[in-house]
């Protein structure tokens, strides 16, 4: 009889030390699940970032263009205008148009930043969705064991007193 009480002992125990196990698997379930919810938000904030920041090099490409195509046009003023007016007159005209022009230009180079810093953050988008893999799989991993209703002996971490043998 009280070898009977002994195992009955131990499968009780055995069952408390599994039942801790499998909260615990639980408990990691929920923090990843948080985490992965976390990534998954800061992704879509990310997207909406690189969204807004491509309009912006759209925007500064086009700036850029309209600013050669103003230099050109410009050129072609000087080029073209009547000898008879004077030097200074064509120099501060120059000067004038080669203001406009290099504000311009830093606009267009300011934009032309903001899309490479669009650029580096669609690498770091592409690195939170890795992470949010590599969450998702250890999720299925943690999961995995407990679904499949697999055998924990290898979990132990003290022996239980019975023979998995059934010996």
């Amino acid at each position: 009889m009280e070898a009977a009480e002994q195992a009955e002992r131990a499968l009780q125990d055995k069952i408390t030390r599994l039942e801790l196990e499998l909260e615990q698997a639980h408990v990691s379930l929920e923090d990843a699940q948080g985490e992965a919810a976390t990534l998954a938000e800061e992704c879509d904030q990310l997207r909406n970032r690189i969204a807004v920041i491509d309009q912006a090099r759209r925007e500064a490409e086009a700036a850029a263009a309209r600013a050669r195509q103003q230099a050109a046009g410009t050129a072609s003023v000087i080029a073209n205008a009547p000898q008879q007016t004077s030097p200074e007159r064509d120099l501060q005209m120059a000067l004038e148009e080669s203001s406009v022009l290099a504000e311009e230009l830093q606009a267009a180079n300011e934009e032309l930043l903001a899309a490479n810093e669009a650029k580096q953050l669609g690498l770091t988008l592409d690195a939170l969705g890795r992470i949010a893999q590599i969450v998702e799989q250890a999720n299925e991993t943690a999961l995995a064991p407990t679904a499949a209703g697999s055998d924990h002996r290898t979990i132990q971490s003290k022996p239980s007193g019975i023979d998995p043998q059934g010996a």
